[in-house]
Parts: C-alpha cells; sequence; structure tokens
C-alpha cells in the first residue's frame, strides 16, 4: 500500500562465433530477457528483485520479493519517486541510428560463419612469422530496454552491434611478439575487417623487434584506446556514487582546478561531431529522465560528478541524469560517450621533441590507485622524434601520478575515436612520467 516503484527491462539475441585452427571453437546463439523492480515505501525503505520468466506467478513472486526486501531495509530520505520531477509521457528511440537493420540475405548465418573463420586465415597470410592467430571471433547482439515507473512514465529504446576481434602471435628465432585489436559498429559494412588485421600485424610486427629504452622520465602520447583505458581507470573521480562511498579523492573538490586549464572533458549522450558518432549514444537513463551533455571537467575546472537523484540530493548537486541499473541491482551511475575538447595547439607542435607514444598497457587496474592516482604498469609502443619513430620498445614500465599529470597536458587541435567509438579525444601529451627500463 502506497508503495511506488519502477522496472527496468533488457531482452536481447545474440549469436557469438569463434574461430581455432581454422574451425569454428564457439558457435552460440542466445535469447535472454530480464526484468527487474525496485520498490520504495513512504519510510524510503527500498527492495529490488528481478526474474528471467515474465508468466504471472513469477511477476508475482518477483514484486513479493522487492516488497519483503524493502521491509528489512533502512529508511532512505534519498531515493524516491517524487511526483514533480516526471510526466506522465514517454521516450521511443527506436528509430534512432543506435538500431540499424540489415538485409538478412545479404548477411546469412553462413557468410557470417565464412567471416569468423575468414580471420585467421587472413592474418596468417599476411607473414609467416605469423605462427598462430589464438583469438578470433565475431559477435552480433540486438537488445531492447525498458524503463517504466508507477508515475506513469515509459522509455524503450533498441540497439544492435556487431564486433570482430583477432590476434596475431608472431615468431623470428627466439624472439615471440603478440598484438590484439578488435572492431565495432552498428552494420557490417562498418567493420572494416581488412584496416583491423593489418593493424594487428603492424603492431606485432613493429613489437618483435622492441627493445626497452634508458630508465628516466620521457613525454608520453598516448593512442586514443589507451588513453580511454586511463581515463577508465580512474573513472571514480567523476562518480557521485563513489563519493557517497567515500571512495572518491575528488569528492569535496567540485569547483576546484584538478587539471590544466587546456583540459575539458564532456558526457555527450547523443556525439555527432567531427565525423565522429558515438557508439555509446543513449536517450534516457535508469530512472526514466532524458539524457543531457554534462561538462565534467571545464578548462581544469571539476565542475560535476555523474548523479542520479539520490547521489544528486546527498551530495547536495544537481542530478544531471546519470542513473543506471541493471536488473538485478541497484541505484548507480553511469556515463555515454566521453569527449576531450581539443586544444589549440597543432599536431606536429605536440609531436615535436623526443616522446614514448604508448599504445599497449599491462595490469592496468592491479597497477592503479584510484585513491591516491599512483599507478605503475607494463607498457609498449614507439620512441618517437618529431612525429617519426625511432625504435619500438618493449619491457618497460611506466608510473607516475595521474591526478597529477592531469595538471601538465598540452592538447592537439585535431580529435580522434577510440576503436570503440565510445571515448572521443585529441593527441594529448604528458609532460615527464617515470619509465622503468635498463
Amino acid at each position: 500500500k502506497n508503495l511506488k516503484g519502477d522496472i527496468v527491462a533488457n531482452q536481447s539475441k545474440k549469436l557469438k562465433l569463434s574461430s581455432e585452427k581454422q574451425e569454428l571453437s564457439d558457435y552460440t546463439i542466445s535469447s535472454t530477457g530480464l526484468l527487474g523492480v525496485r520498490v520504495i515505501d513512504p519510510k524510503g525503505r527500498v527492495g529490488v528483485a528481478y526474474s528471467e520468466a515474465l508468466s504471472t506467478d513469477s511477476l508475482s513472486l518477483m514484486i513479493n520479493q522487492a516488497q519483503q526486501a524493502a521491509l528489512i531495509s533502512e529508511p532512505s530520505e534519498y531515493q524516491n519517486l517524487d511526483d514533480k520531477d516526471y510526466n506522465p509521457s514517454s521516450i521511443d528511440a527506436t528509430s534512432s541510428e543506435t538500431y540499424i537493420t540489415e538485409s538478412e540475405e545479404e548477411f546469412s548465418l553462413d557468410k557470417k560463419i565464412d567471416m569468423a573463420l575468414s580471420l585467421e586465415k587472413d592474418l596468417l597470410k599476411l607473414d609467416k612469422k605469423i605462427v598462430n592467430a589464438p583469438y578470433n571471433g565475431l559477435s552480433e547482439m540486438e537488445g531492447e530496454h525498458f524503463y517504466a515507473n508507477s508515475l506513469g512514465r515509459f522509455c524503450s529504446q533498441k540497439g544492435r552491434a556487431i564486433s570482430i576481434y583477432s590476434s596475431a602471435l608472431m615468431q623470428d628465432d627466439k624472439k615471440q611478439s603478440m598484438y590484439y585489436q578488435s572492431r565495432v559498429g552498428r552494420k557490417f559494412s562498418d567493420l572494416n575487417i581488412e584496416q583491423c588485421l593489418n593493424a594487428i600485424y603492424k603492431k606485432a610486427n613493429d613489437l618483435l623487434e622492441g627493445e626497452t629504452v634508458k630508465t628516466g622520465r620521457y613525454d608520453i602520447i598516448f593512442d586514443t584506446d589507451t588513453l580511454s583505458s586511463m581515463v577508465s581507470a580512474f573513472s571514480s573521480m567523476l562518480s557521485g556514487k563513489s563519493a557517497v562511498l567515500k571512495m572518491n579523492p575528488f569528492a569535496d573538490k567540485i569547483g576546484e582546478i584538478i587539471a590544466s586549464e587546456a583540459f575539458s572533458l564532456k558526457d555527450i549522450p547523443r556525439f555527432n561531431a567531427n565525423g565522429f558518432k558515438g557508439f555509446n549514444d543513449d536517450f534516457f537513463d535508469d530512472e526514466g529522465f532524458e539524457r543531457q551533455s554534462i561538462d565534467l571537467i571545464e578548462n581544469g575546472t571539476l565542475k560535476s560528478f555523474y548523479n542520479n537523484s539520490a547521489t544528486a540530493k546527498q551530495l547536495n548537486m544537481t542530478n544531471n541524469y546519470s542513473a543506471s541499473r541493471s536488473a538485478k541491482g541497484h541505484l548507480s551511475v553511469g556515463g555515454t560517450n566521453k569527449v576531450i575538447s581539443c586544444g589549440r595547439e597543432s599536431e606536429s607542435d605536440i609531436k615535436s621533441g623526443e616522446y614514448l607514444y604508448i599504445f599497449h598497457l599491462q595490469g592496468l587496474h592491479s597497477g592503479t590507485n584510484v585513491i591516491s592516482g599512483d599507478f605503475s604498469f607494463g607498457a609498449s609502443g614507439y620512441l618517437m622524434r618529431d612525429g617519426k619513430m625511432i625504435q619500438t620498445v618493449k619491457g618497460i614500465t611506466l608510473s607516475g601520478n595521474f591526478y597529477s599529470a592531469l595538471k601538465e597536458l598540452r592538447l592537439s587541435d585535431e580529435l580522434k575515436s577510440s576503436h570503440m567509438q565510445t571515448f572521443f579525444a585529441p593527441t594529448i601529451r604528458f609532460k615527464q612520467l617515470s619509465i622503468g627500463g635498463h
């Protein structure tokens, strides 16, 4: 009685193909559905439960479990569905560019299997030194996400994703190297498989000749994928949920300068600029609010965290509609496409002099301390001078403090995209990080 509540639901169809030694090692077709309910009683007690079945009995059991869970939870003044926050309207994003259909005849199952098998075959053709392509695969997913609440809000969105990945293990005498890469798209023509395989081969071949460099301090430029991984490893600095849990080292630094004045970071849920389209496009959060662009860091100043309605109240901040909740879980926060704004320096200026260009990290998450900002992990890349490669570098240890490094940056005026098309940034040069070599 007098309960409020909402549901999140997902249904998806997935195809997964993996190949090894010119045979399918995994061939899985699956269809899943999951529905989760959150109930909030008048005392602010919250209970969640989920169901994979949609029969009347299963749904009744799920709701009863959520009600029972609420009875034993602690009252909260923060999690609530406020009538003034909603209109009994809907968001239907099924016709957006996040969902693109293709001809079933043009891309039959047999053709998809041939594509998965050809990844390994075509890679092995590139060089006799490629002794194995141990990881190869194709996956395809079509899904739909729903949100609804007891105040009349209803939202739905369809999505489609296709990805391929491959790897090359190379050997020349006693030297070995390996490199892995993937591509993602809305349709098969987005994948550019030839470009992916050539990139894998080039990096693996270069790493065969890789050597360490002298121990010391070097300016560092990360490729866009590696930079994305670095930002992700320290993402708790942008989380309102982490701030509430006392796990965000910047919890009390809103409005303060935390990075170079040249550095601005936004979250843009529908990104389409500079010839790029965001793959993490999203239209509503998991409280039913339409997502908006968020200025997280502006000209070096920390402007906001990712917040949902509860964290915003707890931190006395504005809800910026970043609620995230799985069908099985409690309310949290999450973002969409991260975009670092371009700087004013040209590419040639950013790449002048000597620096290390890093394209592979090892032990990233185990080597980071998100509270202190310290990091130390293995790295591979190129020693560069004035934009030209001097030597391939591997077997080095890269260390420093990420939060301190953010204060000494140079940014180019040209935007680039990660291969997953979820992170966009110019070329960024970090000043004098520590390298352990010989």
